[in-house]
């Protein structure tokens, strides 16, 4: 992708001028120009100026005077037009708010793209990820469209949703703005490898209510809305800590889905059964990542477990595993994998009579793989698949005759932004999905555990972080998928049962024959998390307040 043009609206025309004059005394209001110079612009990164005289400053430049064309929509003059046609453009990104029409949106080759941070579907309007707290909504929306004249919203080429931080609006927006600012070169992607046949789409319906700036009675409940975000923020960062354990329940994973019903009533939302069998809780610890492997010996079935054990006063996670003879009764926790770093989501399998374990070190910046000894307690590295990117809940598996590796990035959004790569072979060389990052999607995107075959279709377990970490796990059903495409709807949300002992997480589902495994989490005061975090929050005040003396 390379610039070659530089756009600039001069608003000249008498009648632009005060179109934009008689919008801008309706929108704005005391309390939001105060907290938009006095928070916003002093806190938000996306608001930083940067001197862009590097990149933009050899550029030739049109100035243009829009015209009112109708209400709310501008039009360029036909000398500017003219001026345009030279340059035989590929497409132009519109930066500004005016709603453009007329010939401009047909002279680039790809059109005019323009952001629209919101959710047709819901909300829509400015500022950027306001009306998501406002409104107490937990997922921001955010596409790129073409524009279509005389439609309010055009074609969508790009999509995403990410996570609303009541607490922190400036927070909330860096968030969407930052995350969707990759999308026009992801787009020219597409274009240049003959894969954009989602230009041909129609324009998207318009559902939402518009907003224009908030008002000062608005702004009010804005305020009140962030505060209490942020009081019951605190009190769950300093008092409610999750702790999690490891389930198993006695059938396979399409019975409790059910997925023969769901595959005919659409998406289903339901709870996990009471009937999970948990494991004793270890004091000090938390477990959770479950994967395991079966051994059945006549009408007694053996089972090895092996998870992420987390020592709250380490502050570190480590691969450790459980066994037992009958799949009922467990022994002692043993670590089995333990590095300088962070472990956790120990994606176990079977490939050619060998077991093999692919744990989470997005610290360490690959992703490894380990081979198991004559037991699951001795393991080996036996290569290193992906190297330099910061890999969160790698899950590998085979499909149509290709290896498939799905990730998170804890750069990118751990949460959030998909990434996969594929080989022919297990040790690679591995390469990157064409169409990377696949998706962003706080309700359905970072890895939950086995991808699995029901029916001839592929389905892929996922996170839905969008109401807090590990909150509840989806049921993706894999649409498409070659080393070029991807695509994937939810069918069957599965949430914590609220009346069972772990109400308050679920996040990751191990996939065997007879058995699925599960995780849940309760919220409960660990008094090591407290001291550490009231310790490295009276340093951080230190470290200010000698900063300000």
């Amino acid at each position: 992708m390379k610039l070659v043009l530089l756009i600039v609206n001069d608003e000249s025309s008498q009648q632009s001028d005060l179109a934009h004059k008689a919008l801008s005394s309706q929108e704005t209001s005391t309390l939001w120009s105060l907290y938009d110079r006095m928070v916003i612009a002093r806190s938000s990164r996306s608001m930083m100026p940067v001197n862009m005289a590097p990149v933009l400053g050899h550029l030739p430049v049109i100035h243009c005077s829009s015209e009112l064309a109708c209400e709310n929509f501008q039009s360029l003059s036909s000398s500017n037009l003219d001026e345009v046609r030279q340059y035989d453009l590929d497409f132009v990104l519109q930066l500004t708010p005016d709603r453009l029409l007329g010939e401009i949106l047909t002279v680039p080759r790809f059109g005019v793209w323009s952001f629209n941070h919101g959710d047709p579907e819901k909300i829509s309007g400015t500022p950027p990820g306001f009306w998501e707290i406002y409104r107490d909504d937990p997922v921001t929306g955010a596409f790129l469209q073409r524009r279509v004249d005389g439609s309010g919203i055009g074609v969508i080429l790009r999509r995403g949703f990410f996570k609303t931080f009541a607490r922190s609006y400036c927070r909330s927006r860096d968030n969407v703005l930052f995350g969707s600012s990759d999308w026009p070169r992801q787009v020219c992607r597409d274009i240049q490898r003959s894969r954009a046949d989602y230009f041909a789409g129609s324009a998207a319906p318009a559902k939402a209510q518009s907003h224009l700036f908030p008002s000062n009675l608005e702004m009010i409940r804005f305020g009140w809305m962030s505060l209490k975000a942020w009081v019951r923020n605190t009190i769950e960062w300093f008092f409610h800590q999750q702790q999690w354990n490891v389930g198993i329940i006695d059938e396979p994973i399409h019975k409790v889905l059910d997925l023969a019903e769901r595959r005919r009533s659409g998406i289903v939302t339901g709870t996990m059964p009471p009937s999970v069998r948990w494991l004793p809780e270890e004091k000090g610890l938390f477990l959770a990542d479950p994967f395991a492997i079966s051994r059945y010996n006549g009408s007694k079935g053996g089972m090895t477990i092996i998870a992420e054990e987390y020592p709250w006063k380490q502050e570190r996670g480590r691969i450790s595993i459980t066994e037992s003879s009958d799949g009922y009764t467990f022994g002692k926790l043993t670590p089995v994998i333990e590095l300088p770093c962070h472990m956790s989501y120990p994606f176990l399998f079977e490939h050619e009579e060998t077991i093999y374990c692919i744990p989470e070190t997005f610290e360490a910046r690959e992703v490894s793989l380990f081979r198991a000894g004559p037991s699951l307690r001795e393991w080996t590295k036996v290569a290193t698949l992906v190297e330099g990117f910061s890999a969160v809940d790698s899950t590998v598996f085979q499909h149509n005759g290709r290896w498939w590796l799905f990730c998170t990035s804890q750069d990118a959004g751990s949460n959030s932004t998909l990434f996969a790569w594929h080989a022919n072979e297990l040790t690679g060389p591995w390469q990157p999905h064409d169409a990377n990052p696949l998706k962003i999607d706080i309700r359905s995107g970072r890895p939950a555990g086995t991808p699995f075959m029901y029916e001839g279709e592929l389905y892929r377990p996922a996170q839905d972080c969008s109401t807090g970490y590990g909150a509840a796990v989806v049921i993706n059903r894999v649409l498409a998928l070659t080393p070029e495409r991807f695509s994937e709807e939810v069918v069957a949300v599965l949430k914590p049962d609220p009346d069972g002992p772990y109400p308050n997480g679920l996040h990751t589902i191990c996939v065997l024959p007879e058995h699925t495994i599960i995780d849940g989490a309760r919220r409960t005061f660990i008094p090591q998390v407290f001291a550490g975090l009231f310790v490295s929050k009276a340093r951080r005040l230190l470290r200010k307040l000698r900063i300000l003396s």
